[in-house]
């Protein structure tokens, strides 16, 4: 079972991770690690393909976050990619220090303290750069 994130770590509700570096995230739900497609989450998970859905726009908007680096890398405009634990992937339309920016949601699997939004540099990656 896992436990709440590690001191330092944004707590649930969101904030912003002190670095522009990506930092760890949540820890891996399986050996083989955490990274997967709606097509590998079963049951209930759909497909790899994307629906067009009218609860999932095609892109967003991230404004907001006032920290000087972690902000540069958070905002900007995010087109849906793909679904993760059932809800919509983002990609940012520009990368930040040549890495991708991805906004994606985990649900509950490893904990109530990793459930939520994150941004990272891949879906299910260990390193985050906000929660």
């Amino acid at each position: 079972a896992q436990g709440p994130p590690p001191p330092g770590y944004p707590e649930r509700g969101g904030s912003y991770a002190t670095s522009a570096s990506p930092q760890p995230g949540p820890p891996p739900s399986s050996p083989s690690g955490r990274e997967r497609t709606q097509a590998q989450d079963g049951a209930g998970g759909g497909t790899a393909e994307k629906e067009r859905r009218p609860d999932r726009p095609a892109a967003l908007v991230v404004t907001g976050c006032s920290h000087g680096t972690v902000g540069g890398i958070v905002r900007g405009t995010f087109t849906l990619t793909e679904d993760n634990h059932g809800k919509p992937v983002y990609k940012k339309d520009t990368q930040a220090n040549g890495l991708d920016v991805m906004l994606y949601f985990w649900d509950d699997r490893d904990g109530p303290g990793f459930c939520g939004w994150w941004f990272g540099p891949k879906v299910g990656g260990d390193q985050v750069w906000a929660y």
